[in-house]
């Protein structure tokens, strides 16, 4: 359930104690209202608090309560079409409760189209200005961190887009929202998709504001594939009841161990960090150490996702003095593609040179072999076997010929490219 009373947080956490099991409390609003998130709902508290609004989750739909010292509002919302007089009581209680008698007629649209308790929460946090904070702070910016192919970072960068694409080496690249700096799951799930290999890692990073203290929270989400499978944050000014469980978090450790190192982490400090709500210094910065990402990949960050100085901040210990990002317009699968395979060819490759020039040998050598077969095959239709010594050509040396020919248009250009890479 959802309660928003006007209580300090501290003293709501005290007076709920175990009674409403698992929850959330979240920081004080400047006019005193604190809105917790609860498991069950705290009986003994509702009966002796005014004021407070209460929604709670019922069999086929949502019970809003408003209780002030004149009495008590409810109506039931999600479930057909709530009584019209129900709806005018605690439109009118919820904006004589925040002071805000002014925006009823807004509140009441709120009810009218709030299905879930988690709608009317977003619905009366962007409606009443007196609400206090509803949910945790949303990122105020925000990277993808991408290791692997360039061209599937371009790429997602492109499906998403328009987006920032930062190059931080040859194997990890940083990808933002250009419009957005708060918008990360879209990139996160598009990088994810696109991304292929046992090396391929694909994280969000994200710094945010707690409302109420003004303080810098901030939280990491980890994705296989275009799902996230684990995410935590920190500092976002909300108290928890209990201890959260510390499964999911251990889980998320030694996700980030064995598929970002490989399972040289340590693990008893990615644990901890996993599993704390707060943290003193800057959490993303231990992580990366502990990760052994890249620093850049905060400056980036830092910088909202555009060009950024690497002599300033986290950046610069690795010694780049300016990291260019560039805008990657927003394109359709096709044009993507497209765009990936025509900018292949000013990809750095990855492998070492030595071994770009066996295979560029390797192809040489290939199209050698199919040109002379192709010329052989000819020659012997064009002489109609005099050149084999046979009486005339047969379907056999039509096949033959036209199978070399093919093989030749495909390692002939290939043999070119290779060439070219094993040179870089």
């Amino acid at each position: 359930m959802l309660l928003i009373v006007r209580c300090e947080q501290l003293a709501l956490v005290d007076a709920l104690g175990r009674d409403a099991g698992r929850g959330a409390v979240g920081p004080t609003s400047a006019e005193g209202w604190t809105a917790a998130w609860l498991e069950t709902e705290p009986a003994a508290l509702l009966a002796a608090t005014r004021p407070y609004l209460a929604v709670t989750r019922r069999p086929g739909g949502v019970l809003v309560r408003v209780a002030t010292d004149e009495g008590t509002s409810q109506c039931v919302i999600g479930d057909g079409l709530p009584v019209a007089r129900d709806l005018d009581d605690v439109a009118g209680a919820v904006g004589r409760l925040f002071d805000a008698p002014h925006r009823t007629g807004d509140v009441r649209k709120v009810l009218e189209t709030s299905a879930r308790i988690e709608d009317l929460a977003d619905g009366l946090a962007g409606t009443i200005a007196g609400c206090p904070e509803i949910r945790p702070a949303v990122p105020r910016r925000s990277v993808v961190a991408h290791r692997g192919d360039p061209l599937a970072a371009r790429m997602a960068a492109a499906l998403e887009g328009p987006s920032f694409l930062t190059a931080i080496d040859a194997t990890w690249s940083v990808l933002s929202d250009a419009t957005d700096p708060s918008h990360y799951v879209g990139l996160g799930a598009r990088a994810g998709a696109a991304s292929s290999g046992s090396r391929g890692v694909v994280l969000a990073l994200w710094r945010g504001t707690t409302r109420a203290s003004g303080s810098t929270s901030s939280g990491v989400t980890l994705f296989r594939g275009d799902q996230p499978v684990g995410a935590t944050s920190w500092n976002s000014g909300w108290r928890y009841l209990r201890p959260p469980d510390p499964a999911p978090a251990d889980d998320l450790a030694g996700l980030l161990s064995e598929q970002v190192t490989r399972g040289r982490a340590d693990m008893v400090a990615l644990r901890t960090i996993m599993r704390a709500s707060e943290w003193a210094s800057d959490p993303l910065a231990e992580l990366v150490t502990l990760l052994d990402l890249p620093n850049r990949i905060l400056t980036v960050l830092d910088a909202g996702g555009r060009d950024a100085g690497g002599a300033a901040g986290a950046g610069a210990t690795d010694g780049a003095a300016v990291l260019s990002a560039e805008l990657v317009p927003r394109l359709s699968s096709v044009r993507a593609t497209m765009a990936a395979v025509r900018d292949g060819q000013r990809v750095p490759p990855r492998s070492p040179r030595w071994l770009r020039a066996v295979w560029a040998a390797g192809t040489v050598a290939a199209a050698m072999v199919c040109l002379l077969m192709t010329v052989t095959g000819i020659a012997v239709i064009w002489t109609d076997g005099a050149v084999a010594d046979t009486a005339s050509t047969t379907a056999g040396d039509w096949l033959f010929s036209a199978v070399f020919a093919v093989l030749t248009a495909v390692l002939v250009p290939t043999a070119v490219r290779r060439i070219r890479r094993a040179r870089r």
